[in-house]
């Protein structure tokens, strides 16, 4: 029940919105986050994963040299709203430090499959009612980009975020189905893709494409990668054939199109981005919550946004900070390795999209990519010398 709630929260906030407004609805899935983690952390049966000493030094290193960047950018730039991001980047990196730290023995009593197919199909599913069926009731989705093709949002709050959590989820559901050798997570897997193909999202386009690229290429075996170059075409091809081609195909090639829709104006706010930062101390930064949603989203100053997590964690944090904060998205990548490899795509293809997009400043993103060596291992026995003892407190099921 503890896992399902977790998700389940951190996917609705356009419910929770609808409720109690934006920023309390944020507060609401910290608490729950925050609170979650809290419990495997004292009844959980935490074990912490070896061969994984670097990863606290790196997250001290960012720490310091964030807070050098904050002091910075109120110094040089005049900014002090900076602490509002600077927090929520604390919170992310604290959450990728845990999670790929200890793996958690509670895990493999809770039903993290069904959960995550049952919660995928929902998106899907009001997602599908938005574009199709005329409901309304749920805020974030977006008719400005193409008239009367709605962008949903489906329970997220933003037609932004639910793509790029619903590609994350295809991933996880892939790696359960290879896990359990069900084909019905499979299945799921496939309507969620569709699902994400069919929100307009060139995010979660990248997501799927760069993912199920690398998937391929680490299957071990030639015969079944053979089934899934296979399999894969096959689905593209019925895919083309029942969606309408025209806004689906034009939006899926302006992925590579440098004058595509709103390509244009992102390149020139990458150019942007990066003539500030070479004025700026490169390796530290000064513009630490300039270039950020969290800040117009909590403090009602008008923040800009980078288009680019690469870029934005640049002129935020300067050189040091960002190869500090995704060295630890590659710790988390590096906590699958014994994984099968579609939990190592789906976490390579997170990874590649935030060069285009600001995801590492998207909580149900950056949440669930954290979470991806739990998931992963809840359905792996534990082997004897893969962890060492972490005495706490006596388990409980938190399921």
């Amino acid at each position: 029940m503890g896992f399902f709630l977790l998700l389940a929260v951190l996917l609705s906030r356009g419910v929770l919105e609808n409720a109690v407004g934006k920023n309390a609805a944020y507060a609401v899935q910290l608490g729950v986050i925050v609170a979650f983690t809290f419990l495997l952390l004292v009844a959980g049966g935490p074990r912490p994963r070896t061969g994984r000493t670097w990863i606290l030094p790196v997250a001290y290193v960012f720490v310091l040299v964030a807070l050098i960047s904050a002091w910075a950018s109120l110094s040089i730039q005049g900014i002090d709203y900076f602490w509002q991001y600077l927090l929520v980047t604390f919170f992310y990196v604290a959450t990728l430090v845990v999670y790929s730290l200890i793996d958690f023995d509670v895990m493999r009593r809770i039903a993290v499959g069904p959960v995550l197919a049952l919660l995928g199909l929902a998106l899907v599913g009001v997602a599908f009612a938005q574009q199709y069926g005329g409901f309304t009731s749920l805020p974030g989705g977006d008719l400005g980009t193409f008239g009367s093709l709605l962008r949903p949002a489906s329970l997220t709050g933003s037609f932004l975020h639910y793509p790029i959590a619903a590609s994350l989820i295809v991933f996880l559901l892939l790696g359960i189905g290879e896990q359990r050798r069900k084909r019905i997570y499979w299945l799921v897997a496939a309507i969620v893709a569709l699902g994400v193909v069919t929100s307009l999202s060139r995010s979660g386009m990248v997501i799927l494409l760069v993912g199920l690229f690398c998937g391929v290429a680490l299957i071990p075996t030639l015969s079944r990668r053979f089934r899934a170059v296979c399999a894969l075409f096959l689905g593209g091809s019925v895919l083309l054939f029942f969606l309408p081609a025209g806004p689906l195909l034009d939006r899926f090639t302006s992925i590579f199109d440098a004058g595509g829709s709103g390509n244009t104006i992102r390149i020139e706010v990458w150019t942007s981005v990066i003539d500030l930062w070479a004025a700026s101390p490169i390796l530290v930064g000064s513009h630490t919550g300039q270039f950020t949603n969290v800040t117009s989203n909590t403090s009602g100053f008008g923040g800009q946004v980078a288009e680019s997590g690469v870029l934005q964690m640049l002129v935020s944090f300067g050189v040091i900070g960002l190869v500090a904060y995704y060295a630890l998205m590659v710790g988390t990548l590096s906590a699958l390795r014994r994984q099968p490899p579609w939990f190592i795509a789906g976490a390579i293809g997170g990874i590649a999209q935030s060069a285009v997009y600001q995801s590492i400043e998207v909580l149900p993103f950056m949440v669930l990519f954290a979470l991806f060596p739990m998931i992963a291992s809840a359905n792996t026995p534990v082997t004897p010398g893969s962890h060492r003892s972490l005495k706490i407190h006596p388990r409980k099921n938190l399921g």
